[in-house]
C-alpha cells in the first residue's frame, strides 16, 4: 500500500511540475507580436515603391501569419475589425505578384491601417507608422 502511494505520489509531482505554463496564447501577452505584425506591413508598404517584388516577400516574411494571428485575436473582441483585417490581408495577397507597385502599396496602407484599428480594439497601441495618413 505505502509503495502505491508513493508511486501516485510521484505521478502527480511530474504531472504538477508540468503545468501550465500560460503558453496557449497565440500572441505575446504585451501583443509585440501583433504589433510586429503590423510594423511589417507598414515596412512592405515603404519598400513597395522602390521593389514591389522585396515588398512582397518581406510581407510574406515578417507579417502574413501575424495578420491571421492579429485577426484571431480580436475577433473575439470585435468581429468586423476581424473581417475588415482578413479581407485587407486579401487585398495584399491578390497584387502579391508585384506587378502594379501603386496597387500594392496601396493594399498594404490599408492593410496597416486594419491592422492599427485591431490592435486599438484590443488595447495595443497601434505602431506610429499606421498613424500618418489617417484622417
Amino acid at each position: 500500500m505505502r509503495l502505491w502511494i508513493v508511486g501516485l505520489s510521484l505521478i502527480l509531482l511530474v504531472a504538477c511540475a508540468q503545468g501550465d505554463s500560460g503558453s496557449t496564447a497565440p500572441a505575446a501577452e504585451d501583443g509585440s507580436e501583433l504589433v510586429g505584425a503590423v510594423e511589417g506591413v507598414c515596412a512592405a508598404r515603404d519598400a513597395a515603391g522602390r521593389s514591389p517584388e522585396d515588398a512582397a516577400l518581406l510581407f510574406l516574411d515578417r507579417s502574413h501569419d501575424g495578420t491571421h494571428r492579429l485577426a484571431d485575436e480580436v475577433a473575439s473582441v470585435d468581429r468586423g475589425t476581424a473581417a475588415a483585417v482578413l479581407e485587407a490581408k486579401q487585398s495584399v495577397e491578390a497584387v502579391a505578384d508585384g506587378s502594379d507597385a501603386r496597387a500594392l502599396q496601396d493594399a498594404l496602407d490599408g492593410l496597416g491601417r486594419a491592422g492599427g484599428d485591431a490592435l486599438a480594439a484590443l488595447g495595443i497601441e497601434e505602431p506610429a507608422c499606421v498613424t500618418p495618413g489617417r484622417p
